[in-house]
């Protein structure tokens, strides 16, 4: 019943203050769809959400529309936002000012939008972008066909970029394909790069400096090849600017590839949960379920060691001798706090999970990260409302690494138990 309640709580404050993503204040009225299967279509008034095992829209038209769940599609929507995350994200036909992606697998059949922002473990695109286009994913594919009519930033390890781009295009990998025709400056950070026959760059080809990278016959570029200086001390971040003159040049970037924060973060957090989540299941189940059934000595015991940990780190390292055992547990403090926030979004995951009405036990890996995404999304969005949405963000991290630490103690503790009266044991 505690459980259910906080659950009720956390999603009447994502209701509340995704309200408040309404642009110039319109479309205040907030909507709120949640189940095991929910299915929206036509007219929605204001911001709809909607959370579920299975979520989705067909032909809908709206404000600002936000779904997440363990399968979601969306086949034709008309908003002035569209959001969207979960495990499996099929997205086609939609028209709106600003489009968001992200989970384990995005397919986006095109969009008609000003920016498009991606983030998964594997992205596919194709058909046509009216706007420009952000992704960055292990794997990023726009098919043989597919047109952007704006400026294109790729990143991941694997990006195959087919088709054409009007705008320009930044791609920063570890494997790069292109092939098609690109109308602006084309910069390429990346361990491998290849270029198919018939690729045609009508403005520059920029390259890291010491690249000695050089495309093949039969590819055009018509405005030379630049190579610029590393940035970051690996090379693998390039913008463009083109202020010279018109004469496009590479500059440091010293905001990345311009992908949302927000959107890197959740790329982080999945990577970081799939490690957990698999090498750990037991240890992370352990934990979310301590910060569920004991959530106040969990932020006690978090709480206590931003002070104890700090303190204790910097009488270790007065002494030389200390010092590499300091850093050793200055990493492991910040590993036991990044598996807080996995099993304090985990414990919000599959609280929604309960309240979709999904059943049985989740235990299948892609699913929990999906689930742990969604709890991710809730914490984040908690983080809007004024003044004590991110003392709020702290508490709970706070908690959930305080259940990391309480749960790892325990279980040490009944390894020694265990462990006595065997060595007791006469041979």
């Amino acid at each position: 019943m505690k459980l259910r309640r906080g659950v009720l709580l956390g999603l009447a404050v994502l209701a509340a203050t995704t309200g408040a993503w309404a642009k110039d204040g319109k479309d205040a009225d907030t909507g709120l769809r949640a189940g095991a299967e929910v299915s929206l279509s036509g007219p929605l008034s204001g911001t709809t959400l909607a959370f579920g095992g299975r979520v989705r829209a067909d032909a809908v038209t709206g404000g600002t529309l936000a779904m997440a769940g363990g399968e979601v599609t969306v086949n034709g929507a008309q908003a002035e936002r569209v959001f969207v995350a979960g495990g499996s994200v099929e997205m086609s036909g939609i028209t709106a000012d600003e489009v968001g992606a992200a989970g384990g697998t995005v397919r986006l059949a095109g969009a008609t939008a000003d920016t498009v922002h991606l983030a998964g473990a594997t992205i596919t695109l194709s058909g046509g972008f009216t706007g420009d286009v952000e992704g960055s994913g292990a794997a990023v594919t726009a098919a043989p066909g597919t047109s952007f009519a704006g400026d294109v930033k790729l990143s991941g390890g694997d990006v195959k970029l087919a088709g054409s781009v009007s705008g320009d295009t930044t791609i920063t990998a570890e494997r790069a394909e292109i092939s098609g025709q690109f109308a602006g400056n084309v910069a390429i950070a990346a361990g491998s790069i290849i270029m198919t026959p018939e690729t045609s760059i009508a403005g520059t080809l920029i390259l890291p400096a010491g690249s000695s990278y050089a495309p093949p016959e039969g590819v055009t570029v018509t405005g030379g090849i630049a190579r610029t200086a590393p940035v970051g001390g690996d090379g693998m971040k390039i913008v463009i600017d083109s202020d010279d003159g018109g004469k496009p040049t590479a500059v440091a970037d010293d905001g990345g590839m311009g992908l949302s924060a927000w959107f890197t973060m959740l790329i982080t957090l999945g990577a970081f949960g799939a490690l957990a989540l698999g090498v750990a299941p037991r240890f992370m189940a352990a934990a979310a379920h301590k910060l569920a059934n004991e959530p106040l000595p969990s932020l006690g015991v978090g709480l206590a060691s931003l002070i104890v940990a700090p303190t204790l780190l910097a009488a270790i390292a007065v002494t030389l001798i200390g010092i590499p055992f300091a850093v050793l547990g200055a990493a492991a403090y910040a590993i036991g706090v990044g598996l807080g926030l996995i099993a304090l979004c985990l414990w919000g995951g599959l609280a929604l999970r309960a309240l979709a009405r999904q059943p049985g036990e989740e235990t299948r890996l892609n699913k929990l990260v999906g689930w742990t995404l969604m709890g991710f999304l809730a914490l984040a969005v908690i983080g809007v409302v004024p003044f004590a949405g991110p003392a709020l963000q702290v508490l709970a991290v706070m908690a959930g690494a305080g259940a990391v630490l309480s749960t790892a103690w325990t279980m040490r503790r009944a390894r020694a138990t265990v462990a006595a009266p065997r060595a007791a044991t006469p041979a």
